[in-house]
């Protein structure tokens, strides 16, 4: 990876791909944090990685420089559409990617999985830009303080923080897996939609000990949006088990570990 990091900007061919191969499908996205990298597992680092590359590497994609045009983002999706992508802010950053992993469905569904694509890796260039420099911490760029860490040598200045930087590396893998099964998959005949809601109240009914791995599995893939399970267990990985122990109840998925970005409910 240090190598990787050094020759940033001159990769060779096929470089990015085999990157991109090894950190989506062949890391432990659970693994313990690298000795070397503080609380960062290879999954994070490779990430970062991968957000550099969508940076300095040729052609940057016209979403990243040019106010993305309304066709592309369903309305509700797109919370600057005047503004390009290349001048957000850390804050307008970590909001749009947020946005988009709450609403990651619908904008597969009405943008395409190939435009959606772009939207988002013209985001990992815009968090890449973000996490490769340091800024004023009073600055235009961060403008968050609970996202930014200073730095002790040069006073007045700040770098994005490791926890923030991380938690955005975990909701970008899970996207993008959600965004590969999605475009990969093979259309089969469904029930109706009348018999999907029946059996969606009866699972919503049906209750059992939190205890089951697989039931419980399978409630936080329905209840929390992508990326939401992996940035709690990366977050408290000390401690973890399940996530329904956080949030057991439907009711109360708006949780208030809302600002560490682990556990809200999931819109549909």
């Amino acid at each position: 990876m240090e190598s990787l990091y050094a020759q940033i900007g001159h990769w060779e061919p096929g470089t990015k791909e085999k990157l991109w191969q090894r950190w989506l499908w062949e890391c432990d996205c659970n693994a313990p944090p690298l000795d070397r990298c503080f609380d960062m597992n290879e999954m994070h680092c490779l990430g970062i990685l991968a957000c550099l590359g969508e940076l300095l590497t040729e052609p940057v994609l016209p979403q990243y420089e040019l106010a993305i045009p309304p066709e592309l983002m369903p309305e509700v999706i797109h919370l600057h559409p005047e503004q390009p992508i290349a001048t957000f802010s850390l804050r307008e950053t970590l909001d749009q990617i947020e946005c988009l992993q709450l609403h990651w469905g619908p904008m597969l569904t009405e943008s395409g999985a190939a435009r959606s694509l772009e939207v988002l890796r013209a985001l990992m260039a815009r968090l890449g830009h973000i996490a490769h420099h340091a800024f004023p911490a009073e600055g235009a760029v961060l403008d968050d303080p609970q996202h930014i860490t200073a730095l002790p040598d040069r006073a007045g200045w700040a770098v994005v923080s490791r926890k923030s930087l991380r938690q955005a590396i975990c909701v970008l893998f899970s996207l993008l897996r959600v965004h590969y099964i999605v475009s990969s998959a093979t259309p089969v005949a469904v029930a109706s939609p009348e018999e999907i809601s029946d059996i969606i109240e009866a699972m919503r009914q049906h209750h059992i000990e939190s205890s089951q791995d697989v039931f419980s599995v399978l409630q936080q893939m329905v209840y929390l949006a992508p990326g939401q399970r992996l940035a709690y267990r990366t977050l408290f990985s000390g401690m973890y088990n399940s996530c329904s122990q956080v949030c057991a109840r439907p009711s109360t998925h708006t949780m208030r570990l809302h600002h560490d970005g682990e556990c809200w409910r999931r819109k549909s």
